[in-house]
């Protein structure tokens, strides 16, 4: 990815002019040291995974026209568009997800390496999957002041990198990183919608604050996610209403009818429809040990007494509370009555175009 000195990978306009002078010059001379880069690179490339956004600006710059790049190009979107770019490049939309998209492309490149070009979201699910194996970033020498970062809500943890190459040229310096694979524990994050008092019983109180910003971010949260672990009735609300509204939801729609769902519940009885299975009677044990299982975060969404029982066991370790600005007077709380004493860490405040407000919480303590 080229990005600038301040992190930008487009600036306010989605203008990227400076960006890739080191991949294609003003004056149409390739330097040396870039022309290696991008030999090295092509050769090594078997399939490329970018998103629809990456995609809509190439064909506008007839990019996939001129690319070096003659391998089959994986698009991540919500839906195909009704043509293909110009120019001679394959391409394969993918509408089920990072997962889909990143094994299609590995089939299709044998050998080689499966290239994520772009944009933001695409990279940071792809580092989310655990799946990425190098950081290649080609840093320009310019700052862009704002516009598009390459990690501006990742989605992620911690991930370590080591720096495995430098290559300095007069357009830019290109960096390599080795993603250290570390053995991490999933994290169960509890993600709740809330009013100014506190209820988060039937949050249709909601719908009146959308944003733009609030759905990107519910998206990259999902994104970062692989499994729903919920009680029963937020179970069967959500089985009844989201297999009904697959269409109109997209992307996140396929990840929420897709995920595996953990379900506890006393009064249930395999099978469970919805791809959902049941938590047995060792609650505490069960959801540990599924953490310790390889994936990306667990979320709970609703369930307010499974999220009580998790509290009690020390199971969560993360709290997502987004606070609209709404008093509703009275319904369930998500806190019940009974509780011991947690402490807590603030980790982040978010505010949103229309007013909600997300608080982020761990345990205090909580390794970051």
């Amino acid at each position: 990815m080229a990005v600038s000195f301040d992190g930008f990978i487009a600036g306010p306009n989605e203008e990227v002019t400076g960006l890739h002078d080191w991949f294609s010059p003003p004056s149409g001379s390739v330097s040396a040291a870039d022309a290696r880069v991008v030999e090295e690179s092509v050769d090594a490339t078997g399939a490329i995974l970018i998103g629809r956004r990456a995609y809509d600006l190439g064909d506008r710059m007839d990019g996939f026209v001129y690319t070096p790049y003659k391998v089959e190009h994986f698009v991540l979107t919500h839906e195909a568009p009704e043509r293909a770019a110009s120019g001679e490049t394959a391409f394969t939309f993918v509408t089920d997800g990072i997962d889909i998209a990143l094994e299609q492309a590995r089939t299709a490149a044998g050998d080689r390496n499966v290239a994520v070009g772009g944009g933001a979201s695409v990279v940071q699910q792809a580092l989310s999957t655990g799946l990425v194996d190098e950081v290649q970033l080609h840093l320009a020498p310019m700052l862009l002041g704002g516009g598009i970062r390459l990690f501006e809500h990742p989605g992620f943890g911690k991930i370590r990198l080591e720096r495995t190459k430098v290559v300095e040229s007069p357009f830019a310096t290109h960096l390599r990183f080795r993603v250290i694979k570390e053995v991490s524990v999933r994290k169960v994050i509890v993600s709740e919608f809330v009013s100014l008092d506190g209820v988060m019983e039937d949050p249709c109180w909601t719908f009146r604050f959308e944003s733009e910003d609030r759905d990107q971010y519910k998206f990259d949260e999902l994104a970062a996610a692989d499994a729903l672990l919920l009680g029963r009735v937020t179970y069967e609300g959500f089985a009844a209403a989201w297999p009904q509204m697959a269409e109109e939801t997209g992307e996140y729609g396929a990840w929420m009818n897709g995920y595996p769902k953990h379900v506890v519940s006393t009064t249930l009885e395999e099978p469970l429809e919805w791809n959902a299975g049941l938590v047995g009677n060792d609650i505490a044990g069960e959801i540990s040990a599924l953490k310790q299982q390889p994936g990306k975060d667990i979320l709970v969404f609703g369930s307010a007494a499974l999220v009580n029982t998790l509290i009690e066991h020390d199971l969560v370790d993360e709290y997502r509370i987004m606070v609209f600005p709404v008093i509703v007077g009275s319904g369930k709380r998500l806190f019940g009555d009974g509780l011991d004493t947690k402490v807590l860490e603030l980790v982040e405040i978010k505010t949103f175009a229309s007013g909600a407000l997300m608080l982020t919480y761990r345990p205090a303590g909580a390794e970051k």
